[in-house]
């Protein structure tokens, strides 16, 4: 068998369902170590698939489809450890603990960077409590989990819905769409979190792209599959930083690794987006302490972090579309956290915001609060009003536009 060479300075512990490691993007020696909590076998496999798509995400070599597919840190080797059975079956926390423990007793060993763990669960603390007591075990050993946020976000009460493993951790990651999907915004499921005075976390640590992701589908050779979810998400921030461990230390630099982040939905730390969405570009730059050198993701973001609209009234927006070469995207999110009901509404170029019955103009909208989100596939050009409409109650929101050359008229 061909040997792959890889970043074996950099390990990222994936806790799942398992991996594929005859996948060829996650073959040649990829995963370097194993442990299996569920069924006690001593070689990798996935009798489920969603570890091995985490995987790929995080460190996949991209081999199936060249050019095009590879994963976050394709030069990182893996550590496989499955805790969660195969489909149709329920997991255990008591084998997530066993994978946990046995990660932390062999940090040293494997040299482990970096834990992935895309598991989530709506039980109670106290149920779960020796597992985040593990995962804060292997944090205070200088390793960061991330944990998926969860995706009860479209469900009641849309708020306080994070993963318990989320609540009391404190890296766990949201999930956002990607311009392509109808985004900079979050994606309608990512679970949030509470403006009340809960002993938890009041929302996610950071969020990055994890809808609409393509990677290596389990059991296939070279195969992929596209899935969505704060699963996704997260082993993208694993991904970053394994890159941010390699740029900083595998490279003799001594700097504590920090993710440079933008502010995304209300200013500063909330309930929805966390600190904000992780700059990759940016977080590894600054890691390896470079000065120059500079990404442009060719998007226009518009923020509105701290709207207010009263029942009756709408909020308008004038945009100046310059460019139909991007979908125009917007997605409003209702802050209050009693179910109020807003409508994201639009007029295209040459309509009048100023006539008529706002609700005979909108494009789409959601059944459910607290979110409503449009994307429009190649605008025409001119100047387009977003309103936020006060449809049955009063309520404050944030908004966040992205397009292709748009300016604020």
């Amino acid at each position: 068998m061909e040997m792959k060479m890889f970043i074996l300075d950099v390990v990222i512990a994936i806790v799942d369902t398992g991996i594929d490691a005859n996948h060829v993007d996650l073959d040649g020696g990829k995963v370097i170590a194993w442990y299996d909590a569920v069924n006690g076998k001593t070689k990798p496999y996935d009798d489920r698939g969603h570890g091995t798509h985490v995987a790929s995400i995080a460190a996949g070599t991209g081999e199936g489809d060249p050019g095009v597919q590879e994963g976050v840190a394709p030069g990182a080797a893996l550590v496989g450890v499955k805790t969660l059975p195969g489909v149709g079956q329920t997991g255990d926390p008591r084998d997530t603990l066993k994978g946990l423990e046995w990660i932390l007793a062999n940090l040293d060993r494997y040299s482990i960077d970096v834990v992935n763990m895309s598991i989530g669960t709506t039980a109670s603390y106290e149920s779960r409590k020796e597992v985040i007591n593990t995962i804060n075990k292997i944090k205070a050993r200088g390793v960061p989990v991330f944990v998926a946020a969860g995706n009860e976000g479209n469900d009641e009460p849309y708020y306080d819905t994070l993963s318990t493993y989320a609540k009391y951790t404190s890296t766990s990651v949201g999930n956002i769409k990607d311009p392509y999907e109808g985004g900079w915004g979050l994606a309608e499921t990512s679970s949030r979190g509470a403006d009340e005075n809960v002993s938890y976390n009041k929302g996610p640590y950071v969020v990055l792209p994890g809808h609409n992701v393509r990677a290596a589908a389990a059991n296939t050779g070279k195969e992929y599959v596209t899935l969505s979810g704060t699963s996704m998400a997260t082993p993208m921030v694993s991904g970053v930083f394994a890159l941010m461990y390699d740029a900083a230390y595998a490279r003799g630099v001594s700097s504590s690794i920090n993710f440079t982040v933008t502010d995304m939905g209300e200013d500063g730390f909330d309930k929805n987006y966390g600190n904000g969405r992780v700059l990759a570009y940016e977080s590894i730059k600054d890691a390896a302490q470079e000065s120059s050198g500079s990404f442009d993701t060719h998007r226009t973001y518009i923020r509105v972090p701290n709207g207010s609209v009263q029942k009756g009234n709408v909020d308008l927006y004038a945009i100046r579309v310059n460019s139909s070469a991007a979908d125009l995207n917007a997605t409003l999110l209702v802050l209050n956290e009693k179910a109020e009901n807003l409508d994201l509404v639009i007029w295209a170029p040459g309509s009048n915001p100023y006539q008529g019955d706002p609700s005979s103009y909108w494009i789409r909208r959601n059944d459910g609060p607290p979110h409503e989100f449009f994307s429009l596939s190649n605008p025409p050009r001119g100047t387009y009003y977003i309103g936020v409409y006060g449809v049955e109650d009063s309520a404050n929101y944030s908004l966040e536009i992205t397009g292709h050359e748009l300016t604020v008229n």
